[in-house]
């Protein structure tokens, strides 16, 4: 069974508050699965690194993609918003 919802949010050097998200997201109770898409834009900072530890301890929750090129920001929204696979998107 897929997930009922994705969560999709995108990224580029936010370092300092991309715990505080992803800690939101693991705080969230659901009665259905849901999956976090992280899409990370070529960060030059700890950014991708953080979304690689968080997807080690909740492998079930997150969907990181970790660009090794910068795309823009359009381009990365868009392609994450297409590796969606839940019924409904936030």
């Amino acid at each position: 069974v897929g997930p009922k919802v994705s969560v999709v949010s995108i990224t580029y050097n936010h370092e300092a508050y991309i715990r505080e998200a992803l800690d939101g997201f693991v705080a969230q109770v659901t009665d259905f699965p849901v999956e976090v898409i992280v899409a990370d834009d070529a960060s030059t900072d700890a950014t991708p690194a953080i979304i690689r530890e968080y997807a080690d301890r909740h492998p079930h929750l997150f969907r990181p993609i970790l660009r090794a090129q910068n795309i823009g920001t359009y381009a990365n929204f868009t392609d994450a918003l297409c590796a969606a696979r839940g019924e409904y998107l936030a």
